[in-house]
């Protein structure tokens, strides 16, 4: 089992942190601009899947405010 909750949206924009730390150690241009574009591709996942969780991370949110979310898995039991 897999738990994909909101903190897990962070993971990818830490990698691309630490790819910025790598730019520093790259010598040639073309190893520049691969981890440019690794980064680059982390940040713009990250935000694709935080418009496609948002919504259904929203739901949860009020679910769990008006104490609906524990009925429902109470009743999944």
């Amino acid at each position: 089992m897999v738990r994909q909750d909101g903190h897990a949206l962070w993971f990818q924009p830490k990698i691309a942190i630490v790819s910025l730390f790598l730019l520093t150690l790259a010598r040639s241009r073309r190893d520049q601009r691969l981890i440019l574009v690794f980064g680059s591709a982390c940040i713009f996942l990250t935000i694709l899947e935080m418009g496609a969780a948002s919504n259904h991370q929203i739901q949860i949110a009020k679910a769990r405010l008006d104490l609906s979310l524990p009925r429902a898995s109470l009743a999944g039991f």
